[in-house]
C-alpha cells in the first residue's frame, strides 16, 4: 500500500516541529503579561497569532508624549535560528534606527540581535530594544542606522534633530483615535463621560485604599512606640 504524503515520516515530522514552535510562542505570551517593558503594549491578532499590533508610549526624553503604534510579524519559522520578528511603525517616526518610508525596525542594527537565537532571544528582546531607541542619548555605536540621515543630524544639528522629532510626536497624538486595519486588536477610542465617570471611581477607591494604608501605618507606629516605652520603663 502506498504511504500517502500526509502520512509521511518527513510530513509529520515538519508537522511536529511546527507545534513546538507555536507551544513556545504560547509560553512567551504567558511571560509577556508579566513582563513586558513599561509603556509597551502588544496584542495578537484573534485569527493569527504571528501578527500582533503594538503601541508604545513615550514618558520623557525627546520623544516624550509620544503614542507610537506598530505591527509585530512572527516568521512561520519563528523560534528557529535568524527567524527575527519583524517590526514596522504604523505612522513614520523620525529616528535614525527606523527606515524614513517603510517604518521598519530593523533588528540586526542591534549587535545582540544580529544572529536571533531562539534560546536566549524572545519577543521581549526585539520590545526591549524597541523602547530603548528612543531613550539613547547617541547613535554612533551602530555599524548602520536605517536613516543615515537622521543620524547625521542628530550629531551635527542636535536641535533641529529635536524638531523633527517632535513634529512627530505631534502627528503620533493627533492620529491615535484614526481608524486602525480592521483586524487590528489595539484600538483607542475617544473619551467619554461614562469613561470619566469610572475614572473618578477608580481614583477614589485607590485613595481610599491609600488612606487605609495610612492609618494601618500609623496604628503599627502607634503600637511600636507603645511596646518601646514598655521596654523603657524595665
Amino acid at each position: 500500500m502506498k504511504e500517502s504524503e500526509e502520512d509521511s515520516p518527513e510530513k509529520s515530522s515538519i508537522t511536529t516541529s511546527q507545534h513546538l514552535r507555536d507551544f513556545k510562542l504560547a509560553i512567551e505570551f504567558k511571560h509577556l503579561m508579566k513582563h513586558a517593558p513599561s509603556g509597551v503594549y502588544l496584542i495578537p491578532e484573534l485569527k493569527n497569532i504571528r501578527r500582533l499590533h503594538g503601541v508604545i508610549f513615550i514618558r520623557k526624553g525627546i520623544y516624550r508624549d509620544g503614542v507610537f503604534r506598530f505591527t509585530m510579524i512572527l516568521p512561520e519559522l519563528y523560534n528557529s535560528i535568524n527567524s527575527h520578528p519583524e517590526i514596522f511603525f504604523t505612522l513614520p517616526v523620525y529616528n535614525p534606527l527606523i527606515h524614513p518610508e517603510t517604518g521598519k525596525l530593523d533588528l540586526i542594527q542591534d549587535e545582540n540581535l544580529k544572529l536571533w537565537n531562539p534560546e536566549k532571544h524572545f519577543i521581549l528582546s526585539a520590545l526591549t530594544f524597541l523602547k530603548k531607541i528612543f531613550y539613547l542619548k547617541d547613535y554612533d555605536s551602530f555599524q548602520y542606522v536605517s536613516n543615515e540621515n537622521a543620524r547625521n543630524l542628530f550629531n551635527n544639528n542636535k536641535n533641529q534633530f529635536i524638531e523633527n522629532a517632535q513634529n512627530f510626536v505631534r502627528q503620533s497624538i493627533d492620529s491615535v483615535y484614526d481608524d486602525q486595519h480592521k483586524l487590528c486588536t489595539l484600538i483607542f477610542t475617544e473619551p467619554k463621560p461614562a469613561h470619566e465617570l469610572v475614572r473618578e471611581n477608580l481614583l477614589g477607591e485607590n485613595n481610599n485604599n491609600n488612606n487605609n494604608n495610612t492609618e494601618n501605618n500609623d496604628s503599627l507606629k502607634s503600637c511600636y512606640h507603645d511596646i518601646d516605652d514598655d521596654n523603657n520603663d524595665d
